[in-house]
């Protein structure tokens, strides 16, 4: 049997992988001995080499001796080292030491914004924690208007109490009413989801109980391993390691681009009945480009392994985690064989199902794991489960969503085939509305112009996660027949030529104004091939061939009759 994979150690190689900067912000930062320059009163000599007389009176010149001396703080770090050592890990290490009276908190959080991790000391006056603070702040800020990023700082001092330093600074953050109740500690770190604090300290940190002295030689490595705690898990590897190959792809796909292809692109350009339509022509070029970074790569294969999915619940079974509902329990065994058996073996394993909490201690039918509900016995609880499929699926269907899309002040949502909104009147929400315009006839508008919505509604029955302006997440079925579309006119950009919405100054939400000065919410974009698909499918039912029809023959070519009359 083959040696199962140590999960840690894959999860360090995709970080690894990925990271490719940081910035130190350090005022004590030295990059090798420290020079002073000391003075020295010279007096000519009272003989001459050549035999000339002397000057009556030796005339006094000044001479320049350079000392080298050790630091002059006990809180210096060694930048030379701290820099080579970050280059041993393929990382390009910046360097800021700030001096009192600049604009430190723009300088170091702009810098921050380009960086994968972030280095600071505690003190950057003497005795003052305030500038790190601001510092800290600010970058934290800037990562939620940016509506998040994946962030590692790690405070590096000489300073003791590791822990106090993390009590003080998270203190600091709940006053902060962006960031107030963001962050949790445990012990000396601070975090949630995304973001991560260290507190560690330098070679030269006295004595105390929670010391965790790393030298500025290990640093590097040990940062790469607090970066790893930030993804751990089989999809955020899986992500982490495919950003790394676009990033380190980039600079090739950029080489393949050249200016030798202008003239071909605007005779492309110009050469179509719509010019603007080689933007999207363009735009497919790079996406594909940037694809096939991640598959040449075998990012996939490397990271969403068999050998992987069974350490990961390898990994859950050593922790003493059970897979079961709130009725059944399917045992280890079994489910370490679903990695490689798929569907067949989970149904296989509904006759070793037990009743768990159930008052007969029987497992009835309805109870049993299905595919449908396999991923209950992954999580702890029902509702885990649920938010975790949710926002996978979320993930797999909308390309843009308000509460997670990063985008450009100015930009703002354009109507168009599979765009997601839902109705508010009197601020209250209603029904939620998918759009079937056809790309082509959303743009190049003169005048008002009808949109076709097909309406989401219905109990029980789903095929879309969607979430709603009030940022609650719903199962809904979007009817994709005829008779369930709505019409709605709208007014499009004088100069822009489509129906874009604005931004609502109160709520911050983008909203659709109709003709009727009926509002309608973004919620978000569909990805194209899944809005185009279910635009298919209500294409077909527009096709459909309504006939009657012999009952027997019918079946028979449903294949629910066989020839013959046995």
């Amino acid at each position: 049997m083959a040696l199962m994979i140590d999960l840690n150690v894959h999860y360090a190689e995709s970080a690894q992988r990925f990271l490719q900067t940081a910035i130190v912000i350090d005022d004590q930062a030295m990059m090798g001995p420290v020079e002073t320059i000391v003075p020295v009163k010279l007096e000519t000599p009272t003989g001459s080499l050549f035999g000339a007389e002397p000057d009556p009176e030796p005339q006094a010149a000044i001479g320049i001796a350079v000392e080298e001396r050790s630091a002059p703080s006990s809180a210096t770090l060694n930048a030379k080292i701290l820099s080579q050592a970050f280059l041993d890990q393929r990382m390009i290490c910046g360097l800021y030491r700030p001096d009192v009276g600049e604009d430190r908190v723009s300088r170091a959080s702009g810098a921050a914004g380009a960086a994968d991790i972030v280095v600071v000391d505690w003190h950057l006056e003497t005795g003052n924690s305030r500038p790190a603070k601001e510092i800290i702040l600010r970058i934290l800020q800037n990562d939620f208007e940016a509506k998040g990023r994946l962030r590692l700082i790690a405070i590096y001092t000489s300073q003791a109490g590791r822990e106090a330093i993390a009590t003080e600074l998270l203190a600091e953050l709940e006053h902060n009413k962006v960031l107030q109740g963001r962050f949790t500690r445990d012990g000396s770190d601070i975090g949630n989801t995304s973001t991560r604090i260290v507190v560690l300290n330098k070679r030269t940190t006295p004595e105390a109980a929670d010391r965790d002295e790393v030298v500025e030689e290990r640093l590097p490595e040990r940062l790469i391993t607090e970066f790893a705690k930030l993804s751990e898990g089989v999809v955020p590897s899986f992500a982490l390691a495919s950003v790394a190959a676009v990033r380190q792809g980039a600079h090739h796909v950029l080489s393949q681009y050249t200016a030798n292809l202008d003239g071909a692109f605007i005779a492309h350009r110009c050469g179509i009945p719509h010019p603007d339509d080689s933007k999207s022509f363009a735009v497919d070029l790079i996406t594909s480009e940037l694809r096939n970074l991640i598959e040449v790569e075998n990012v996939a294969e490397q990271t969403l392994n068999d050998e992987v999915a069974e350490a990961w619940l390898q990994a859950k079974i050593d922790r003493g985690d059970t897979f079961r509902t709130d009725r059944a329990d399917v045992p280890a065994d079994r489910v370490l064989g679903f990695v490689r058996g798929g569907s067949v073996a989970v149904k296989e394993s509904a006759e070793h199902q037990t009743g768990f909490n159930n008052p007969d201690g029987k497992l009835g039918k309805d109870h049993k794991v299905t595919t449908g509900t396999l991923a209950r016995v992954f999580y702890p609880t029902a509702a885990a489960a649920r938010d975790g499929v949710q926002q996978l699926a979320r993930l797999s269907t909308f390309q843009r969503e308000p509460h997670r899309t990063r985008s450009p002040q100015d930009w703002a949502p354009k109507l168009a085939l599979g765009t997601v909104v839902q109705q508010i009147a009197d601020g209250v929400s209603g029904a939620i509305l998918l759009c079937v315009q056809p790309r082509c006839d959303s743009v190049r508008l003169s005048q008002p112009t009808a949109f076709p919505f097909q309406t989401a509604g219905g109990e029980g029955q789903f095929n879309l996660v969607v979430r709603d302006a009030a940022g609650v997440d719903h199962q809904t079925w979007v009817n994709l027949k005829p008779r369930d579309a709505v019409m709605i006119r709208f007014i499009p950009h004088p100069e822009r030529c489509a129906v874009f919405a604005r931004p609502d100054p109160e709520t911050g939400r983008f909203v659709f104004e109709a003709e009727d000065n009926m509002a309608f919410v973004w919620l978000g974009d569909l990805i194209a091939m899944k809005a185009q698909r279910w635009v298919s499918e209500l294409g077909s039912r527009v096709q459909g061939v309504g006939m009657d029809e012999l009952e027997w023959l019918r079946q028979a070519g449903e294949g629910k009759i066989r020839a013959g009359w046995t």
